[in-house]
C-alpha cells in the first residue's frame, strides 16, 4: 500500500513555521512538560553513555580475551 507524500507550500514556510513553534509551545505549556524533558530523559542519557564508554574503555586500556572484547563490542553496539 502506498503512502502519500505530504508537501508543504514554501510559499508561506516562514508562517508554517511561526504556526507550528506556536502550536508546540502550546502543547508544552498545556501538559506542563519542560522541552528539556525530565529525569526519565537524563537517566536515559547516562545509561546509553556508558553503554557506550564503559566498554570501550575497558577494551582500549587492558589487554583482555579476545571473546570478552566481542561481548564488550556487542553491548556497545546495543548502547
Amino acid at each position: 500500500m502506498m503512502n502519500p507524500t505530504i508537501k508543504f507550500s514554501r510559499v508561506d514556510s516562514a508562517k508554517f513555521f511561526k504556526t507550528l513553534n506556536k502550536r508546540v509551545n502550546t502543547y508544552f505549556k498545556e501538559n506542563e512538560i519542560k522541552k528539556t524533558g525530565n529525569w526519565k530523559l537524563y537517566t536515559k542519557t547516562i545509561v546509553m553513555f556508558t553503554l557506550f564508554l564503559a566498554p570501550m574503555i575497558l577494551i582500549l586500556t587492558l589487554n583482555l580475551p579476545t571473546w570478552l572484547q566481542l561481548v564488550f563490542v556487542v553491548i556497545i553496539g546495543i548502547g
